[in-house]
């Protein structure tokens, strides 16, 4: 990878630290919907960085979270389990395995929002299973997951069109 494509990614997952701490961190509706940015950074810069390197990114990520918030490692965890599962691999995507960045310009519309979408079910039922240490609740979980996934889902995938616009690539869907 170029010098130049990892400083930009570690430049936009720095960006999106900031506006969850800052912005998207003060908006729980009910404790139901939590929106995140952060993870889709994440997952989508994994063809960009080495495993190991992506790992430690996504970790120190999460620990940045974690020490702003005093959630003792819930985003750490989450981000570093995204990091390590190859969710492209479960999809059978050959075309993410090997794309430059996983993007709505590198990849078609529907496998970028199934690969998101199974990218933050993952990370969600994760977080609110830690969180709550159990299963005890499964239609709260559940209820949980699915709002917080739809809420995420439905921030990133315009800001993604927004960012693939802002690089002028016609190759989008």
């Amino acid at each position: 990878m170029k010098t130049s494509d990892v400083a930009q990614w570690i430049v936009a997952i720095v960006f999106a630290i900031v506006l969850q701490i800052g912005v998207l961190d003060q908006v729980k509706l009910s404790g139901y919907i939590n929106p995140q940015l952060l993870p889709a950074f994440v997952v989508m810069s994994k063809p960009v960085f080495n495993k190991y390197a992506h790992l430690l990114i996504a970790f120190l990520a999460g620990f940045a979270i974690d020490v702003w918030n005093s959630t003792g490692g819930l985003y750490a965890s989450s981000l570093s389990l995204l990091s390590f599962v190859p969710v492209q691999r479960v999809l059978g995507y050959a075309a993410l395995q090997e794309a430059k960045s996983i993007r709505i310009e590198t990849v078609k519309f529907n496998r970028f929002l199934l690969y998101l979408l199974l990218s933050y079910l993952l990370f969600f039922i994760w977080i609110y299973v830690v969180d709550s240490l159990g299963f005890g609740n499964l239609m709260t979980l559940l209820r949980k997951t699915i709002a917080s996934t739809t809420a995420s889902l439905a921030l990133i995938v315009p800001v993604e069109y927004v960012l693939t616009k802002g690089t002028g690539s016609k190759n989008g869907r």
